[in-house]
């Protein structure tokens, strides 16, 4: 048990995972009260390519109609990557229509014109709660959340897209790269 996940990181309970196939989680503790706060399972497969399988929600970009108003209409993609190549190694494992939850880059926009003191810990926030009740409501383990975002591109003068992963559970960081190079 402990009061603080920043000294935990999945890799150092991966040789003993390895070899004893232990199976780990770390209750983090309220240490005012003695009340749990949260439980983090660091229970995540490893790959035939030596990669761990994580699951990941990506926010897909708000709809318009043709008049160019928003349609309200938000929804998830839950994906199981590899961590060892996750801009290619890929598997959409549901599509999650049930919540009201605005993808990321509208939520930062709300944010921003509120004149938000501190855009990027509520944007980090957000996605804390949005992980925690989609991985509840999938029985998923969702440890990261992003959104594909499109980049100019003045060579070519052309658009490319990238996958941003704007939150990464702090146990997993070093598995996965905040920027995913590929459409996914």
């Amino acid at each position: 048990m402990t009061t603080n996940i920043k000294f935990k990181d999945l890799e150092d309970y991966e040789p003993i995972q390895k070899k004893d196939h232990r199976m780990y989680k770390i209750v983090i503790i309220d240490k005012d009260n003695g009340e749990i706060k949260n439980i983090v399972d660091l229970n995540f497969a490893f790959s035939k390519n030596g990669g761990r399988l994580m699951d990941i929600a990506l926010f897909m970009p708000q709809e318009h109609n043709s008049y160019g108003e928003p349609k309200y209409n938000y929804w998830q993609r839950i994906l199981t990557v590899d961590s060892f190549n996750p801009s290619e190694l890929y598997e959409e494992v549901e599509t999650v229509t049930d919540w009201y939850l605005p993808d990321i880059h509208t939520e930062m926009g709300h944010l921003y014109e509120a004149d938000a003191p501190d855009v990027e810990g509520s944007i980090e926030n957000y996605l804390v709660d949005a992980a925690k009740l989609m991985s509840k409501t999938t029985g998923k383990n969702i440890v990261a959340c992003g959104q594909l975002v499109k980049k100019y591109n003045s060579m070519n003068d052309d658009e490319d897209y990238f996958t941003q992963l704007y939150w990464r559970h702090p146990v997993i960081k070093s598995y996965l790269d905040e920027v995913i190079w590929d459409e996914i």
